[in-house]
C-alpha cells in the first residue's frame, strides 16, 4: 500500500544563487539528535571561489536518501514537481499525518523533497521545519 504525497509546492529554488550547472558537492551530517544539516557547496560565477549554505532541518524523525534517478524504495505515491531542484514540501501528505499521530499531534511533522541535479541524488526528510543559512565562503 501506498501513501500518497499530494501536491508539492515549493519552499525555495536553490537555483536563485547556484550556478547554472548546479551544486559541486552535497554533503549531510545529523547534530543534536533530530537536527539533520545538509551542506551545499557551489562556485561563484566565475568559478574562482568556492561557497556553502546549508539547509537545517530540526525536528527530524525520519529521512531518506538514494541516488537519483533510481528505484523509490519508499511506500510513497509521489506527484512531479514542476520546479524540480527545488526544495518542495507536501502539505497533504498521508507519511508526515502518520506522523504527526505517532507523535499525538506534539510535532507539527512536514514532508520535504529535494533533488540535487548535479549530485544525482534525491533526499526527503520528515522534520518541523528547514531554514536557509546565509552564504559562506569557503577557505580553500
Amino acid at each position: 500500500m501506498y501513501l500518497k504525497a499530494g501536491r508539492p509546492r515549493t519552499v525555495l529554488d536553490p537555483y536563485e544563487w547556484l550556478p547554472g550547472y548546479g551544486e559541486s558537492g552535497v554533503q549531510i551530517r545529523t547534530e543534536k539528535g533530530s537536527c539533520w544539516t545538509v551542506e551545499i557547496t557551489y562556485d561563484d560565477e566565475s568559478r574562482s571561489k568556492l561557497w556553502k549554505r546549508n539547509l537545517r532541518f530540526s525536528g527530524v524523525c525520519s529521512f531518506y536518501q538514494a541516488s537519483f534517478p533510481g528505484v523509490n524504495t519508499l511506500a510513497l505515491h509521489l506527484e512531479a514537481s514542476e520546479d524540480l531542484g527545488s526544495l518542495v514540501e507536501y502539505p497533504e501528505s498521508e507519511a508526515a499525518l502518520e506522523w504527526r499521530k505517532h507523535f499525538q499531534n506534539l510535532f507539527a511533522i512536514k514532508h520535504y523533497l529535494i533533488y540535487f541535479l548535479s549530485e544525482n541524488l534525491v533526499l526527503q526528510v520528515f522534520a518541523e521545519s528547514v531554514i536557509l543559512t546565509e552564504p559562506v565562503l569557503v577557505e580553500t
